[in-house]
């Protein structure tokens, strides 16, 4: 456990990097790479999950610590790339970020540009209405019952004790296991409340980037305002694909897990 603490503190470490040194076009594909392999496989981890106890899944209990250094991650390649396309403009050569920003500016111009927000667009309303909204929710009442349930089931562990059914070692195994499960579903709460969080700046991020863009690209590269437009715009919205994809995967994968997980019963 603590060798994987040691692995989690040193990757936020790293990650702080990119801020303050640019990244060459080809390392900010890999770790767009890796950021989004990473989200799905969470995905995919949580989908083979089968009705679980939640001591079971309490031997996971790094899981919310997981999204929070992943969503971290994720708005430090969001910041690392807007430097990039900030400064390098026309210049830019980050391949997957092009790829994608090829779909929304190519021969029609304009209507490509204007569908490809408009579908930004829903995609971030999608996503606040149906998935954080409903997710955060859950998990607010998850946790919330489950604190309140808490006395009553400590003084049940208490009588079945006391009625000399169970050890006394047993007896704090299993108000153990009651305050991990309080602590599971408190931390996963406030893992997802925080992801929001990252996910409203992510997308101040993508704004910030249109709108400086086009302001250096008009005023120190001497760009047309349609050509700065051109250029900015598909740059900025596919670098918030990539972030709106690895959110959508890790609050799903979020949800799953609440959803999934039920009550310890009265055995260990």
């Amino acid at each position: 456990m603590k060798s994987i603490e040691v692995i989690l503190s040193t990757s936020i470490i790293c990650a702080i990097l990119p801020i303050m040194f640019p990244l060459p076009a080809t390392l900010l594909d890999g770790l767009l790479v890796i950021n989004l392999i990473s989200a799905i496989s969470i995905f995919l981890l949580t989908l083979q999950m089968r009705k679980l106890q939640i001591k079971e899944l309490l031997c996971f209990s790094l899981f919310p610590t997981l999204l929070l250094t992943l969503s971290f991650y994720n708005l430090i390649i969001l910041i690392s790339s807007a430097r990039i396309i900030l400064t390098m403009g026309s210049a830019f050569d980050g391949r997957l970020i092009l790829f994608v920003a090829s779909f929304i500016s190519d021969s029609n111009g304009i209507v490509n540009m204007v569908v490809g927000f408009v579908i930004y667009a829903v995609f971030v309303l999608l996503l606040i209405i149906t998935v954080f909204k409903g997710t955060s929710r859950i998990s607010e009442v998850a946790a919330r019952f489950t604190l309140e349930s808490l006395p009553g089931k400590q003084m049940a562990v208490n009588a079945v004790y006391n009625s000399g059914e169970i050890s006394e070692e047993e007896s704090m195994s299993r108000k153990c296991y009651l305050q991990r499960e309080v602590d599971f579903y408190g931390a996963l709460d406030g893992a997802i409340k925080f992801i929001f969080c990252i996910f409203i700046a992510r997308i101040c991020i993508t704004g910030i980037i249109i709108i400086v863009g086009i302001l250096f690209g008009t005023k120190f590269y001497g760009e047309e305002i349609i050509t700065a437009t051109g250029i900015y715009v598909p740059l900025s919205v596919a670098t918030g694909f990539f972030a709106l994809f690895s959110v959508f995967f890790e609050s799903i994968a979020a949800r799953i897990v609440i959803t999934k997980l039920n009550p310890i019963k009265g055995e260990n």
